[in-house]
């Protein structure tokens, strides 16, 4: 398969020795810190009752990481906090819910059915021991506590371990057996189709032998069987009606009896409920009230539109009225969908459907509710009584009986509304509407305008009603509860109940910014409503704990119209600069703030990029792909842009320069870097001069002929090159792309970018040097091999050479991540014969490195996603890989090693490295644990520890008295200093200003002849950070001195 690479490398050091192998210091196997881990709610209106006035409910959702089970039970005598179950979890601590199953991978799709004694019974598919999904159930109760317990232990009862065969979208229903034990039925396709099996549990939790070990076969014909309703047959067993397509090009509605004993009453397969020409669906079946059973359907025979349809059948499966069923609601050319079916309690049942009947333009919809006996089947007439006389859409309706002959009903509703609210309804035994004719409101979110939506119901056993709906006022998915009285008024929060909420949604561009005491984590989150929001997490540096609240921070929640995108660096004093694309694609403004590790603004506010953003109010001008970084005393910001000057397809690039305090510095509307009338110029990448300007480069041209434009801006914001810029990387016929730079020491850049002049579908890696005055220093092809090689980033290694690594596809198959060492002279090395160097096996992608000096050697750091050969699950884990190098050579020296860093369920994707300043290097990425039917994406980093020398044999006995220049040089905060003794005695190193005075010790004591090497960390004696400035290392021994020009730049 091919993929998509991204690509961030970045700079750093360590202080100490390393463990040999991988090491998590924050210590939790494997596993990493949550940084930000939603909720993820998966509602499937999970409703039963409990005791009298109670309601039970169930949902799945991943609070802990991977999808979990829960339940709730609210109590209408307590209508101020009515939810009252919640487990003191050992690993967890207080959980405001029962936990239901929380085993590993997957736990989800819960089915409730009461007990009879105020308990209920769950059933849901459960992936811990198979892929394919396993079918558990288990008793809830309120246990001793009165908050909650299982019944049959932590682990439930297994009733089917051979189902699915393959898939995850196993059906199921339930219902009870009179005797206090449940039915669970379900689809799965052990075979070559969906078939249907069915399971009894009995009231001690044993699972009834008469149903088998993996369930008993209702139907196994051909074709698919699913979309099945079972309803309890009064007599301990139970009715089962589905929709078939054994017939491949008819759908038909299905009936089966099961017997309290396991036996078939058809036992052929089931017997057809209607089997005529046109396509039948939505079946549904309850109980009589005697011995036999209804059955409801969509029915298409005469009428695309789809009709109401019914049979009723004795306990022998022998109809009432004739052959398919007769017609309850076939209006023509109208739509008639979603029946229900409930006893009514007294001797009739209540059919429940929708219908546009009274919408002109048959596209919304009303409820209605019919009673019918088998004598007369319009006792409410001839079309049932309507539940809200009101216009608009009444949807998504759910029916109850209150077990007098009346009805409750509830629906999702959208009168005049663009969101969607939730109404209900009681009937009496007459079909009198008794909450107004228009309904009773459930959940309105006016104020807000978010949804309420897929209500349950559940009669409360004393004439009122309880609801259950899926809300999304927080902006995230919650299951919110309301208690109504006989009369129709709620008892809970005007709100609702908040039975169950957290966060959800995917994030995207995770990144961190290393500090003294830990690291920020920053990522785009869409929890909320109104678009995504950057927010940010700060990580202890010893515990790896989160330090603000779970989940995180909005950096800036004042930016509206959505943050799709930002570019964050390190401001050197522990807190970060931040740029925002704030607003709707294509109308978005750059904004630039500057926060704490605590996630306090330290700017009054956000700053616009450009403060006379779109003068003409034309709307048509957008900043976009912006990057940040800081240079010198200045913070300097570069992205692509459109304005009104040419034509708004046509973009052009802009810088802007601030100062710490916020200050806008080059013009109201930044320093433009290109003015060409007509050609897109699409911004790239950049890099800090270290003395206020800063170098950019962009694609410029067509579609078909684009070069790669290098310009230098310096702290006015003046453009020192060539008018328009350098020609970077192009200047033939053909496309060059997506360059990225990095600074050199001696200033100028290092770069590289993807070539398509020699095929246009696959591109080659090219890099090049500049020095500060734009002289091209050598340029090198990279990697040429057949297939593509893409999305590289560049690094510098320190003495002005690159580490580079990139996606290569020349295997066909699957991309695969190289890197290659070019030196300050051009040199280019690490090639393992086939052009360069093999990173690792299986596919990989989205890989971050980091560079590690340590005495006359450095170590490339990589951190990627990759899948083993021979892995079959088809996810990606996190591996690091160390390359031992030479500083002086760039060769490789001893064992490279590679290791796996993280394996969880599911994938953990986008890596991003960076150096902790004390030895190691935090990693944060993009985590999937939590998938399942979709792909969810949340946050969570690692503190890793490598040894950069492991397999290196020794550096050999030093020859000179030596001090090496420090690296990084420009740094901030940190750097360390390498030096050599020929013999053992007295060593002292000193930090000195400008003005020669000593304002730090580094060391001064006896020491043996060898290589050694200190960290600076930017302080003085009195552990107070020192300013930007000029600093000079001074190492005395052997009656010698030597002293190296240090430069601290924050």
């Amino acid at each position: 398969m091919r993929t998509t690479l991204q690509l961030i490398l970045l700079a750093g050091t360590v202080t100490s020795a390393l463990a040999t192998d991988p090491y998590l210091p924050w210590g939790d196997d494997l596993n990493g810190t949550a940084v930000r881990q939603g909720y993820h709610i998966e509602w499937q209106r999970s409703a039963e009752i409990g005791a009298n006035g109670e309601m039970i409910i169930s949902w799945s959702d991943t609070r802990f990481g991977m999808r979990d089970l829960f339940a709730q039970k609210v109590d209408a005598s307590q209508p101020g906090a009515p939810a009252v179950w919640s487990t003191d979890d050992p690993d967890h601590g207080i959980v405001d819910a029962l936990i239901v199953n929380d085993d590993v991978i997957r736990q989800e799709d819960p089915v409730l059915i009461t007990n009879g004694a105020g308990g209920a019974w769950v059933s849901w598919i459960d992936f811990r021991n198979d892929a394919s999904g396993d079918i558990y159930v288990n008793l809830l109760d309120d246990g001793g506590s009165g908050t909650g317990s299982l019944v049959y232990g932590d682990g439930g009862i297994l009733l089917c371990d051979d189902c699915a065969n393959g898939t995850e979208n196993m059906s199921k229903s339930m219902c009870i057996d009179g005797a206090g034990g449940a039915y669970t039925v379900w689809a799965d396709n052990r075979g070559t189709n969906w078939d249907l099996y069915v399971s009894r549990v009995l009231a001690n939790g044993t699972v009834d032998p008469n149903f088998g070990t993996d369930g008993m076969v209702i139907v196994d014909a051909v074709g698919d069987q699913q979309a099945m309703s079972m309803e309890h047959d009064g007599a301990g067993g139970a009715f089962i009606v589905w929709l078939d397509q054994r017939e491949a090009s008819d759908d038909n509605i299905y009936i089966e009896h099961v017997l309290a004993n396991g036996t078939l009453v058809n036992g052929d397969g089931g017997q057809a409920v209607v089997a005529v020409p046109g396509r039948q669906y939505s079946p549904k079946v309850t109980w009589d009230g005697g011995t036999g059973c209804w059955v409801a359907w969509v029915d298409k025979r005469t009428d695309n539109a789809g009709d109401i349809y019914v049979q009723h059948y004795d306990s022998q499966l022998t109809p009432t009225f004739a052959a398919n069923g007769i017609a309850i609601a076939a209006e023509p050319g109208k739509d008639e969908a979603n029946p229900r079916l409930a006893f009514d309690g007294v001797g009739a049942t209540l059919l429940m459907f929708e219908s546009n009947i009274n919408d002109p333009g048959n596209t919304q919809a009303d409820v209605f509710v019919q009673k019918m006996n088998t004598t007369d089947q319009h006792l409410w007439g001839a079309y049932g009584a309507p539940a809200c006389l009101a216009s608009g859409q009444q949807e998504q309706a759910r029916l109850s009986s209150d077990e007098a002959g009346g009805a409750f009903i509830v629906w999702q509703d959208q009168r005049t509304e663009s969101y969607s609210t939730i109404y209900a309804q009681k009937m009496n035994a007459s079909g009198t509407r008794l909450w107004g004719d228009n309904g009773t409101v459930v959940v309105d979110h006016a104020e807000l305008q978010r949804d309420a939506l897929q209500p349950a119901l559940r009669n409360d056993q004393d004439g009122g009603l309880f609801v259950a709906w899926g809300d999304m006022s927080r902006g995230s998915l919650g299951v919110f509860t309301q208690h109504l009285n006989a009369q129709g008024q709620p008892t809970f929060a005007p709100e609702g109940d908040d039975s169950a909420w957290g966060i959800s949604g995917s994030v995207a561009q995770v990144k961190n910014v290393a500090t003294p005491e830990g690291t920020m984590v920053f990522w785009v989150d869409p929890r909320n409503a109104g678009g995504p929001h950057v927010y940010m997490q700060f990580l202890d540096e010893v515990t790896g704990n989160p330090v603000l609240p779970e989940n995180g921070v909005a950096v800036d929640m004042s930016l509206e119209g959505g943050q799709n995108r930002y570019d964050v660096v390190s401001d050197g004093s522990g807190g970060a600069f931040v740029v925002i694309e704030a607003g709707s694609d294509g109308a978005q403004q750059g904004f630039l703030t500057r926060i704490d590790s605590d996630g306090q603004m330290l700017w009054n506010s956000s700053q616009p990029v450009t403060p006379a953003f779109d003068p003409d109010q034309s709307g048509l001008y957008y900043q976009q792909y912006m990057k940040v970084r800081r240079s010198g005393d200045h913070v300097v910001v570069a992205w692509s842009g459109v304005d009104t000057t040419y034509s708004m397809f046509y973009a052009e690039v802009s810088a802007q320069a601030f100062d710490f305090n916020g200050t806008s510095l080059w013009g109201a509307q930044g320093a433009r870097v290109t003015s060409t009338p007509f050609i897109h110029e699409t911004f790239n990448d950049i890099a800090p001069d270290g003395n206020g300007g800063l170098y950019l480069v962009w694609e410029s041209g067509d579609w078909q002929d684009t070069d790669v434009l290098i310009q230098h801006l310096d702290a006015t914001g003046n453009a020192t090159w060539a008018d328009g810029g350098l020609v970077f990387g192009g200047g033939v016929a053909g496309n060059q792309r997506k360059a990225s730079i990095a600074a050199r020491n001696g200033g100028g850049v290092l770069g590289i970018w993807e070539d398509l002049t020699a095929d246009p579908s696959n591109s080659d890696l090219v890099a090049r040097a500049m020095d500060a005055n734009g002289t091209s220093l050598w340029e090198t092809p990279v990697d040429t091999r057949a297939g593509s090689q893409k999305t590289a980033r560049i690094v510098n290694d320190g003495y002005d050479g690159a580490y580079i690594a990139y996606s290569d596809f020349s295997n066909n198959d699957n991309d695969d991540i190289y890197q290659r060492h070019v030196l300050a002279d051009g040199s280019l090395l690490w090639d393992d014969g086939s052009g360069s160097l093999y990173v690792a096996d299986g596919s990989q992608e989205d890989v971050t490195g980091i560079t590690i000096p340590v005495n006359g050697w450095s170590a490339f750091l990589v951190a990627v996603a990759a899948e083993e050969t021979g892995d079959t699950t088809g996810y990606k884990d996190l591996w690091v890989h160390q390359s031992n190098v030479d500083r002086v050579s760039g060769v490789i020296q001893g064992t490279e090693y590679e290791g796996e860093i993280l394996n969880f369920f599911h994938n953990q994707r986008e890596p991003f490295l960076s150096h902790d300043l004390q030895g190691g290097a935090y990693l944060s990425w993009v985590d999937m644990r939590a998938s399942g039917k979709e792909d969810i994406k949340d946050v969570y980093t690692t503190r890793v520890t490598i040894d950069p020398l492991s397999g290196v044999d020794n550096p050999e006995q030093p020859v000179a008295f030596t001090l090496r220049p420090n690296y990084p040089n420009p740094f901030n905060p940190s750097t360390t200093l390498e030096y050599q003794l020929v013999r053992p005695g007295q060593v002292r190193m000193d930090v000195f200003n400008l003005a020669g005075q000593r304002v730090r010790s580094l060391v001064n004591e006896e020491q043996a002849s060898g290589s050694y090497r200190i960290h600076f960390d930017g302080r003085n004696d009195a552990g107070l950070g020192l300013a930007s400035g000029i600093y000079f290392a001074r190492l005395q021994a052997h009656g010698q001195q030597r002293e190296q020009k240090m430069v601290l730049l924050k």
